[in-house]
């Protein structure tokens, strides 16, 4: 984010005052700490950017916390919540993936951020295929 940019979505202001008084640690502004306006909503309009959890490693519907900046799920998760000796399908399927497929589906995800799905992609549903026949 540009440092003269503030946070839109869940807007800050540039000037701190009764309602702003938290300092964001995203931009140079500030927030009201009512339980709202205390993210950003990173995937949406106009920020359309994409993060990992930092607990959990998720990538889809992941908010900022505009108070440490931290990386967190927007419905909640906990880093204890998963198994981290268990391989999701997605893992699975991008270890399969050659140099080109690995590089075509990095700029797939990179262009089409948040409206793209691995799960729903041809390749996924094909390598899907191939593990009950």
């Amino acid at each position: 984010m540009n440092e003269n940019t503030i946070c839109k979505n869940t807007d800050c202001v540039i000037n701190e005052d009764d309602e702003h008084n938290e300092k964001c640690s995203i931009c140079p502004g500030y927030y009201a700490d009512d339980g709202l306006n205390d993210i950003l909503f990173i995937e949406e309009a106009p920020n359309n950017r994409n993060a990992s959890c930092d607990l959990c490693k998720k990538t889809n519907d992941i908010v900022q916390m505009k108070g440490t900046g931290q990386y967190i799920c927007q419905n909640a998760c906990d880093d204890e919540d998963e198994d981290d000796d268990e391989e999701t399908e997605e893992d699975k399927y991008l270890k399969t993936l050659n140099e080109k497929e690995l590089q075509a589906y990095e700029i797939a995800k990179s262009h089409l951020g948040n409206t793209f799905h691995l799960k729903k992609s041809n390749g996924f549903i094909d390598w899907k295929k191939t593990l009950y026949t």
